[in-house]
């Protein structure tokens, strides 16, 4: 039987590091691994793609050789690792700090073709955005493409284009998170 003493979980705030350290996320310790997860204030804040922006973060930074994995939920992301609790706490409230609202990206969801493909229409107003070179610059997983379709301005439709996003059926990524994942880059691509 073990005598150590029981850890005590305390949530942990992550206070932004853009504008006036807000917090939107919090951490809390689960055993050997930590859930990050939504405050009050990021409920009403933060966009529906949170969750694919502190993913790819996470994946992007934090240190390969602590062996990192990142698993998505509903409402949050769970985060494990072999580092210590302290360690794995530390670096994913730095990580986490970047996190902050954006612009909702200049689309809008149109439909679903089954399990592979959703397509959104472009806002009217967004021609000036650079669309070609938006969707050329984002990088998705292996075997998802985008289609990009922009109509001349003198056609009269309901959108000024539509992107169109298609993974393979059996890609480890849901639609919905890959939908997700397009929507982060453009809004971060359009908030730059």
């Amino acid at each position: 039987m073990s005598t150590a003493p029981a850890q005590t979980a305390t949530i942990r705030a992550v206070h932004c590091v853009h504008g006036r350290h807000r917090s939107y996320l919090e951490i809390v310790p689960e055993r050997d691994r930590v859930r990050v997860q939504r405050t009050e204030l990021g409920k009403r804040a933060l966009n529906r793609f949170w969750i694919m922006w502190l993913r790819k973060l996470l994946l992007e930074q934090a240190p390969a050789h602590r062996g990192y994995g990142v698993e998505v939920r509903n409402n949050c992301v769970v985060v494990s690792s072999e580092a210590t609790m302290d360690a794995l706490m530390g670096t994913v409230h730095q990580i986490a700090a970047e996190i902050r609202p954006l612009h909702e990206p200049p689309m809008v969801f149109e439909y679903d073709f089954g399990k592979r493909e959703r397509r959104y229409g472009l806002k009217f107003g967004s021609r000036t955005i650079d669309w070609e070179g938006i969707v050329d610059s984002i990088v998705m997983p292996r075997g998802v493409r985008l289609e990009l379709s922009l109509w001349p301005a003198a056609m009269n439709f309901p959108a000024e284009g539509r992107i169109c996003l298609v993974r393979p059926i059996d890609h480890q990524l849901s639609l919905s998170q890959l939908s997700m994942l397009l929507e982060m880059e453009i809004a971060l691509a359009c908030h730059q």
